[in-house]
């Protein structure tokens, strides 16, 4: 479950009196987490045949005033059934990478019919300013910046280790062995300042992640933990998040971290980053020696003081979920009324 998957989880957890949502899976087989009590779904999916008619039913069924779109190809899917019927409901899109696609050639592919998409778009929501600039959200008519917040559970521990924790999926466009490589070359550095390196998450780079700290002999230093639904105690007890994503919107684990106090290191894999402070490092490239310096002088500058953790956790209360998600019910609410 990703982050985009934990902030619409949040999101049903805090609707609204005066909102109902029902959810249409369009990709059912992907779906590893239970929806909040009393929340209505049903599945879609888009490997079956007549998935547009099916789809149009379910919407037409729902008789939605509002429909909310989470990915690009559902956009495109949906504003086509929305041209062609004529339906007046209004089409919401939440924008979260600032990508179209992974995949070069199929983001190119895309983004004639994302411009379509946005001529039946009432409103996109971006996670951040840089999505908002980018292709997802190009030539949309109205585009909003929203963060997504996160749900923390601040569990304050006297004892906390020097941890930099790395949670992501093991795949190649979050660059989990260029993180080892920069470890590899601060191991000496690593054991003399008593630091750990936790790797939380799953993927199809798991087996060559386990051969690369094999190889390197670095079992003394870094620890795969797998897959973990609840954080919380695991950021209580760490000091850095570190990312080394290509390209992201506004990675939810980047709340999760402030709202524990954490500092993070990561390469500009966005335009921008609208949540990080002076304690945080932003690399000015992807390479292997940036990081490395930026460990090395995370390692020299040791873990925060409790009162300086406790400084960063107050001054990002604000990114507390149920707060944002009430925001986001808002600008939905405001800006839809406001076009009519």
């Amino acid at each position: 479950m990703g982050g985009a998957e934990k902030s619409f989880l949040s999101r049903l957890n805090s609707l609204p009196t005066g909102f109902h949502s029902i959810v249409i899976n369009t990709r059912p087989e992907l779906d590893v987490w239970g929806l909040p009590a009393g929340i209505l779904s049903a599945n879609c999916s888009r490997k079956r045949l007549g998935f547009l008619l099916r789809l149009y039913r379910q919407v037409q069924n729902c008789n939605p005033d509002v429909v909310v779109i989470r990915s690009p190809i559902d956009l495109i899917l949906i504003s086509i059934l929305k041209f062609s019927t004529r339906k007046k409901w209004k089409l919401v899109y939440e924008a979260h990478s600032t990508e179209v696609s992974q995949n070069s050639l199929a983001a190119t592919a895309l983004l004639p019919f994302m411009k379509f998409s946005h001529s039946q778009t009432d409103l996109v929501i971006a996670v951040s300013r840089s999505v908002a600039t980018g292709p997802q959200c190009r030539g949309a008519r109205k585009v909003k910046v929203h963060h997504v917040g996160a749900l923390a559970k601040i569990q304050e521990s006297g004892e906390r280790d020097f941890t930099f924790l790395f949670v992501a999926r093991f795949i190649a466009l979050k660059q989990p062995i260029l993180f080892l490589e920069a470890v590899q070359s601060l191991a000496d550095s690593f054991l003399r300042h008593g630091a750990k390196v936790k790797i939380l998450g799953q993927g199809v780079l798991e087996p060559e992640i386990a051969k690369f700290i094999a190889t390197n002999d670095l079992g003394k230093i870094v620890e795969i933990s797998g897959y973990h639904e609840d954080l919380n105690s695991i950021y209580s007890t760490s000091e850095y998040l570190v990312s080394t994503s290509i390209f992201e919107g506004l990675p939810i684990t980047f709340f999760e971290a402030k709202l524990h106090g954490l500092r993070i290191i990561t390469t500009p894999s966005s335009g921008d980053f609208d949540i990080l402070g002076a304690e945080d490092f932003i690399l000015k490239d992807f390479k292997v020696e940036t990081l490395r310096d930026a460990l090395s002088t995370a390692l020299e500058r040791g873990p925060l003081t409790l009162e300086s953790r406790i400084s960063i956790q107050q001054q990002n209360a604000w990114m507390q979920s149920e707060a944002r998600s009430k925001l986001y019910y808002e600008l939905i609410e405001s800006e839809l009324t406001a076009a009519q």
